[in-house]
């Protein structure tokens, strides 16, 4: 009989698919139990439930290891769902899904703490924008589209009700935002959840950029006659907003200890708005206090993401900590500048050897990008743990270009502060009128000195 609780994915690969299912409950409540996260950040308040038949699926959007990903493209709710949703709620709710960027309001006041009848009935009614799917569905792969076995499966089901409870309990502009779950347990093959459709990722993106950059650049895109300057400057700005967005996601994601463990293009998309949003939850992990040995690190799962963009710490199977998330940044930022994948040409397994053995990382000889940018990226992928940089440093370091590109007027970084704060007063409105008690807010790092590069602490 396998045993009750696991420290980690390494003690229980070897346990056959029924076994991991027996033992998945206790693994679900050992996510929470103890935790000082789910304590201090509550649940989303009436989170509504749809049965799949009540669900029209739509395209496919993407896929992963586990699940598919494909619009609503419409809820088959009983005739009177819509029934006594005035103007009023529909404008508040359509205020949260569709908010232009520069808005500042939110939905999260008390005054319009929709019911659940009322959120599944909104959604029904606002389901399409101008022909186009608000909301996505994601949901395992079917016994005939996985290619894995049995146990694979049930490593799925695991994963997508881990995302689950992380996503009911995170609010932040720059994270996706769970609209809906399935009205079934978590543990099951026929479990979902409905999210804010993205209409492109990362990567996707990175190749609008280039061949923007392409063609603004000058003859033959060579960089000489012809060189669209204006456009040019507003490409980076762009590619530097958007990092300054992710990192902001980061800020808050490390200061309630959670380490998201699989940062790369693919999970992250870009909405209707063209505001970018961190997803796929299903690495997220709390980080222990107790847990943590004399030197700030965690003996926890290693082989953990996409090994690309892994920490040598996370390759080895060494202890780690927050700052893997950090060397993830890093590779990440300099795909955003320099506009194609890190280690292009080389095989995994080179990679992996290299990074580890030889201190690989990506050629910065043809990067072109703000030499404070480069600065950064070198800092937060190198391979002593307590030289790279927190989200704070990274930032603020991020603001300050975003300022030097900004007109003197512009509110950019004021309103997405306030974004910030109005997803912060929720939760806190949340907590207070749960426990009716006084918020301790802590921050979870301690800001240190980076060599040669100097932020400000928050």
């Amino acid at each position: 009989m396998p045993k009750e609780t696991y420290a980690s994915w390494q003690e229980i690969k070897e346990l056959s698919a029924k076994e991991l299912l027996d033992v998945a409950p206790s693994i679900m409540k050992s996510v929470k139990e103890g935790s000082k996260f789910f304590s201090e950040s509550p649940c989303r308040k009436n989170i509504p439930m749809f049965i799949p038949d009540e669900i029209e699926v739509g395209q496919r959007l993407g896929s992963g290891a586990y699940c598919h990903v494909n619009e609503v493209s419409s809820f088959n709710l009983k005739a009177n769902a819509g029934k006594n949703l005035n103007h009023t709620l529909s404008s508040k709710f359509l205020s949260d899904v569709d908010n232009p960027a520069n808005e500042t309001q939110t939905t999260n006041d008390s005054k319009f703490d929709f019911s659940h009848h009322e959120i599944r009935g909104l959604m029904s009614l606002h389901c399409l924008r101008g022909g186009d799917a608000r909301f996505a569905i994601k949901r395992l792969k079917g016994d005939d589209e996985d290619d894995h076995d049995e146990r694979h499966r049930v490593r799925g089901m695991i994963d997508l009700a881990i995302e689950v409870l992380f996503l009911s309990h995170i609010s932040h502009p720059n994270i996706i935002k769970l609209r809906a779950v399935a009205e079934v347990e978590p543990l099951r093959p026929d479990y979902f959840l409905v999210l804010d459709r993205l209409y492109f990722t990362l990567d996707v993106k990175t190749h609008i950029w280039k061949k923007e950059v392409q063609k603004n650049n000058g003859i033959c895109g060579l960089g000489c006659f012809g060189v669209n300057k204006e456009e040019i400057n507003r490409i980076m700005f762009d590619r530097i907003i958007t990092a300054y967005d992710l990192s902001s996601a980061f800020v808050h994601l490390h200061k309630h200890d959670l380490i998201y463990r699989d940062l790369k293009p693919d999970n992250i998309g870009f909405d209707v708005r063209g505001d970018v949003k961190l997803f796929d939850f299903g690495l997220c992990k709390e980080l222990r206090r107790n847990k943590m040995d004399q030197h700030g690190l965690y003996d926890i799962t290693g082989l953990v993401g996409t090994r690309q963009y892994m920490a040598p710490e996370v390759l080895l199977c060494k202890p780690y900590n927050l700052l893997a998330d950090v060397y993830s940044f890093g590779i990440l930022l300099y795909e955003i500048m320099i506009l194609h994948r890190p280690f292009s040409g080389m095989r995994f397994r080179d990679v992996e050897s290299k990074v580890v053995n030889n201190g690989l990382r990506p050629d910065m000889v043809s990067i072109q990008a703000p030499s404070n940018i480069i600065d950064l990226i070198e800092h937060c992928w190198t391979g002593k743990i307590s030289d790279r940089p927190n989200f704070i440093q990274i930032h603020k370091i991020l603001e300050r270009e975003v300022h030097i590109r900004c007109d003197p007027d512009s509110m950019i970084i004021e309103n997405r502060k306030k974004r910030v704060k109005n997803a912060f007063d929720m939760s806190a409105s949340y907590i207070q009128r749960s426990r009716k008690m006084p918020i301790i807010v802590t921050e979870s790092q301690s800001s240190r000195k980076m060599p040669i590069i100097v932020a400000e602490e928050e």
